[in-house]
């Protein structure tokens, strides 16, 4: 007569069991043709951990231990989208110095099998001192995003970002808004620009800005091909923008659809650009490189600055580590798009001519921007308003 031999343990099940050396508890269990082990500090706490797992194994949700980090898969998401070759090089790098936040935080190095939905919200408020909404939610789609694959590729059941368990918090810095130079502020920096003893090598480029409302890598991007001196068009096809190694590139279309567009080119820019004597493209660098669109930022600054256009002082580091004070300005070339559309505004430009004219996609956009009109303006319209009414006896 045969042996009996020991009833086979079935997938999930195991024994709890003390070890004498350490005082731990222990349980064992086979899922997928492997053991595996399930340790406590308790005998409840392991078979409440082995009850668990054996409920995943039987509604077949169970999901092997595996060590891959949110850092990891940040890294795999930002490949997968580089590979693509979708986006330009410059959003590349946008991605890559917002994943950054979180690459080089503590919570990177967490399997994402093991982060806790409290591990990432105490990141996330954390962080919340130190950057704008805009930045937070861009820092917060990539944590969502290596949740939302690691659901796909079968890491983790649940992904807390999908179910509201993870709240964005809300800066504590005030959300910045780029508005138009007043009048007062656009004559004193065209006075500036007009003075023939005040020396900038980039006045002509902030001409083309301010008298197109062109965006600044469309201004930086333009060729003499672009220029029809007999009709008097500027054709705007291309742009400058950012490689992923932070240098200004030629980027052989605009910013969106609609930014490829014809504009008038006025008598004033049409003597800068007879006087220019670059060969190809009317701004580049001496040796030919194309101009960061930063450096035109930093020169806006210097000019307002000088002009005393909203003032501030900034605290920075020297390098023996003294705080150092310095005046700078507030604004950013950006405005002087901002100022075209709100003074062709104020000046009663068809609305749907103005949306045209700068190139958005959609009139909402070119409606936002010129909602802050300027005070002064907006109180003379009131009066002017006030006027007419009195005289046909409404008011």
């Amino acid at each position: 007569m045969s042996k009996k031999q020991p009833k086979r343990r079935r997938n999930g099940e195991g024994t709890i069991y003390k070890l004498n050396t350490t005082g731990k508890w222990r349980a064992q269990y086979v899922a997928n043709g492997k053991r595996h082990t399930i340790t406590g500090n308790s005998y409840d706490e392991v078979k409440a951990k082995l009850d668990k797992v054996k409920v995943e194994i039987r509604e077949k949700t169970y999901i092997e231990r595996n060590g891959k980090t949110i850092g990891t898969i940040l890294e795999e998401n930002l490949k997968n989208k580089e590979h693509l070759n979708r986006v330009c090089e410059s959003t590349l790098l946008r991605d890559r110095n917002t994943a950054n936040v979180i690459l080089k935080a503590d919570i990177a190095k967490i399997p994402i099998q093991q982060a806790t939905r409290q591990d990432i919200q105490n990141f996330l408020n954390n962080i919340a001192e130190m950057y704008s909404n805009s930045y937070l939610d861009k820092i917060y789609t990539h944590l969502s995003n290596c949740y939302k694959v690691s659901v796909l590729d079968h890491l983790i059941n649940e992904n807390p970002f999908a179910m509201g368990a993870i709240n964005k918090p809300k800066s504590v810095k005030p959300d910045k808004e780029v508005d138009a130079l007043t009048r007062e502020e656009q004559a004193l920096f065209i006075a500036k620009l007009r003075d023939p003893n005040y020396t900038d090598t980039y006045k002509d480029v902030f001409f083309f800005l301010i008298e197109t409302g062109m965006r600044v890598g469309e201004v930086l991007a333009l060729a003499r091909e672009d220029i029809d001196m007999k009709k008097n068009i500027i054709h705007i096809t291309k742009t400058i923008a950012r490689d992923k190694h932070d240098r200004p590139i030629l980027v052989n279309h605009t910013k969106t659809k609609a930014g490829t567009r014809d504009i008038r080119l006025n008598e004033h820019l049409k003597k800068l650009v007879q006087k220019n004597t670059n060969f190809r493209y009317l701004f580049t660098l001496p040796d030919g490189r194309f101009i960061s669109t930063s450096t035109i930022n930093s020169h806006f600054k210097k000019i307002c600055k000088d002009c005393g256009i909203r003032t501030t002082i900034r605290k920075r580091k020297g390098k023996n580590g003294a705080i150092i004070n310095e005046n700078t300005s507030t604004v950013t070339t950006h405005m002087l798009r901002h100022t075209f559309i709100t003074r062709c505004a104020e000046e009663g430009m068809s609305p749907k001519a103005l949306q045209t004219i700068v190139g958005h996609s959609d009139y909402s956009i070119t409606a936002n921007i010129y909602t802050n009109l300027d005070e002064n303006y907006k109180m003379e319209q009131m009066k002017k308003v006030e006027e007419q009414l009195k005289a046909i006896n409404l008011m």
